[in-house]
């Protein structure tokens, strides 16, 4: 049986005592985080990638997985995809010259950075 659950804006998901998940397989499924216990165990949690931060996975008493640890362990967004064919200076194409509200940057392995002003911009082709 899987249990769906919705991420929301939260910054922290509970997952009750689930000492399960420290022992599971993160699979990023677009938006979606799905967790899959040795045993059977299955958490399909709706667009934890939405968010700029993934939120953290509260494992009852034990403890927590931060958000970038998750991300790290589910893997990059594109997959076999790498930031270019050719070759780049590294050169900037940009940068932040104001932010209302948040911003975020998805680099080529699948992180996100949160953007401020003065923060460069790279192209990835």
């Amino acid at each position: 049986m899987i249990v769906v659950m919705e991420a929301g804006e939260a910054s922290v998901i509970d997952l009750g005592d689930a000492e399960w998940v420290l022992k599971a397989n993160f699979d990023r499924q677009a938006f979606d985080l799905l967790i899959e216990g040795r045993d059977g165990e299955q958490v399909l949690i709706r667009d934890y990638f939405a968010q700029g931060e993934p939120p953290a996975l509260q494992l009852g008493p034990e403890g927590a997985l931060q958000g970038h640890v998750v991300a790290s362990l589910a893997g990059p967004m594109a997959e076999g995809q790498y930031a270019q064919n050719g070759t780049s200076d590294g050169s900037a194409v940009g940068f932040v010259d104001d932010v209302a509200g948040g911003a975020w940057a998805t680099r080529v392995d699948g992180s996100r950075v949160e953007l401020s002003p003065g923060a460069e911009i790279y192209l990835a082709t």
